[in-house]
């Protein structure tokens, strides 16, 4: 597996209802990445869902956008739909999807990607997506 981004969270805000045996979070967040193919900010409306049922376990839906340049240094923006689920050991593992406007990262939405979210060594959020 290949590393292609890096992307460190920051939450901003967080709504949260929660109903007959179910929880539903919404997470606000921004933050950056880099990396060797990409680096930016992201842009405002990052937004994470995450469903925690008592019998379905724990999915998660986060979407973003962000703002920055490629592996050239060509100005672009990449979009990023990350859905996944928490297993019984806490680990988060999704499968990310991909539209960007730069031509240096456009095989990137035609790839399998796969991702990861921890919190690590600087006790940040780090979302890693891999090819």
């Amino acid at each position: 597996m290949q590393e292609i981004f890096n992307i460190i969270i920051e939450i901003t805000s967080v709504n949260e209802v929660n109903g007959n045996g179910a929880t539903v979070k919404m997470i606000s967040f921004k933050g950056r990445c880099q990396g060797r193919y990409f680096n930016g900010e992201i842009m405002d409306g990052g937004v994470d869902t995450q469903f925690i049922s008592e019998k379905e376990g724990g999915n998660v839906s986060a979407r973003y956008m962000m703002k920055g340049v490629d592996n050239k240094l060509n100005p672009c923006k990449v979009f990023i739909e990350n859905e996944g689920a928490v297993n019984s050991q806490g680990d988060m593992k999704t499968i990310p999807r991909i539209v960007t406007d730069s031509a240096e990262l456009s095989w990137l939405q035609d790839k399998s990607l796969y991702g990861s979210v921890a919190v690590e060594n600087d006790n940040k959020l780090h979302v890693r997506i891999y090819v």
